[in-house]
């Protein structure tokens, strides 16, 4: 009997829109991909993720830029850059994909529960902000950080660029948004400033993050 099982493909290449405190469009990376993927698992609320070097070759994959993604410590997807020879066949540069089971991604999470709330009455505040961390570090992480931190006033935190250079070193920027609002009242500015800066200083504080300028 053959089975089959649904996958999500993800191909990147060129270059990342500018954002607004960026003076250049950047080429993808693997970095960039790999953001990619920990914001999608982030919004499915799979937590028990992580990335691991392929002890063999991936096919058709740069043996040097690629690795597992697995779930419980099973492997359920591949990413990385296609190797130079595949490149050269489909005649582009810096090709980067991604392939993951979905059938496990979304029977990890389906015990998960799912908890529901009254959207308030009352605008909603949204802040971008963009910090510089070790390329290590996972997205992930960072937004944990940030939501542990009991914001009662945050509602939401996307990733929506991630950003490096050869000039940053073994550092990455990650630019985020933040969401803010209150059930019961319109937010002030200098209530949004002050969860801003509790949040950089927790950043700070956990992560040895700092605000890109």
């Amino acid at each position: 009997m053959i089975s089959f099982c649904s996958r999500l493909a993800i191909v990147t290449t060129g270059k990342i829109d500018v954002s607004p405190w960026q003076k250049q469009n950047q080429s993808v990376d693997f970095y960039h991909l790999k953001g990619i993927i920990e914001s999608l698992l982030e919004k499915l609320k799979v937590e028990n993720y992580s990335f691991e070097v392929s002890k063999d070759a991936i096919p058709n994959l740069h043996p040097g830029i690629s690795a597992n993604l697995l779930i419980d410590k099973q492997i359920i997807g591949f990413m990385g850059k296609l190797h130079p020879e595949e490149e050269m066949r489909i005649g582009l540069k810096d090709v980067y994909v991604c392939e993951l089971e979905l059938d496990k991604v979304i029977s990890s999470v389906l015990n998960n529960e799912v908890l529901y709330q009254e959207i308030s009455k009352y605008p909603s505040v949204k802040r971008d902000i963009a910090i510089v961390i070790d390329k290590e570090i996972n997205a992930s992480e960072v937004i944990k950080v940030i939501k542990n931190d009991n914001q009662k006033l945050l509602k939401d935190v996307e990733i929506f660029d991630l950003y490096t250079d050869e000039k940053m070193g073994n550092n990455k920027s990650l630019a985020l948004t933040l969401e803010f609002s209150s059930d019961n009242r319109t937010l002030e500015t200098k209530e949004v400033d002050k969860q801003i800066d509790k949040i950089l200083e927790s950043l700070k504080v956990k992560l040895n993050a700092e605000l890109r300028s």
